[in-house]
């Protein structure tokens, strides 16, 4: 059988690590855990990685850069009506979860385990993307398509934490995850709710 180069060697060994800190948080493994289960030994890890923690943080720093997708989604729909970044929004988030439940229970791992990069992880795990979909609400509240008395802020995160409550809950229960017709429903949901009364739209 042919040796992996060392850079091949390296993905497999952070892509073996990303599903076993997804099941046992940082403290719950060990790097002997590790190197059972990508198949190599300790000091194979020590060779790629100076730390367990190092391991973590490279991993950690993906996930970080796992996020630009849903915020780009939204940043290519700047200007499009607001049904449309919903949809965006919505679509991106559901690709983004239905690829695997790693992430996300990373980021969760991260942050209840007061990891130094954690309050980074969930910031901008569940708080980047909230913010450019801030920014769309504004501009479509300026064009008439929102309430004029809505705090953007309110309804940007009142989306997204519907989605994420889903998401979660289906982790919990071990459950196939939003399906694109739920996902509709919800969307449909909350732009009535944003919608301008009647009387603003006289």
């Amino acid at each position: 059988m042919a040796r992996l180069t060392h850079e091949r060697r390296h993905r497999q060994i952070l892509d073996t690590a990303i599903k076993v800190f997804a099941e046992s948080g940082f403290r719950g493994t060990t790097t002997k855990q590790l190197a059972k289960a990508a198949g190599v030994s300790e000091a194979t890890i020590f060779l790629h990685f100076p730390s367990k923690d190092a391991l973590y943080e490279e991993i950690l720093e993906e996930l970080l850069q796992s996020q630009r997708p849903l915020t780009g989604a939204l940043e290519e729909a700047d200007g499009a009506p607001l049904s449309e970044v919903a949809e965006n929004f919505g679509r991106a988030f559901m690709e983004q979860h239905r690829a695997g439940s790693d992430l996300l229970r990373l980021a969760l791992f991260s942050a209840l385990e007061r990891h130094p990069l954690g309050r980074r992880i969930a910031a901008q795990h569940f708080g980047g993307p909230v913010m450019s979909l801030v920014r769309l609400i504004e501009r479509a509240q300026g064009r008439g398509e929102v309430r004029a008395d809505l705090d953007p802020g309110a309804a940007a995160r009142s989306l997204d934490s519907v989605l994420i409550h889903q998401v979660l809950v289906r982790e919990l229960l071990a459950e196939d995850h939003i399906s694109a017709t739920d996902m509709q429903r919800y969307i449909d949901i909350w732009l009535r709710g944003i919608a301008p009364r009647k009387d603003e739209e006289e």
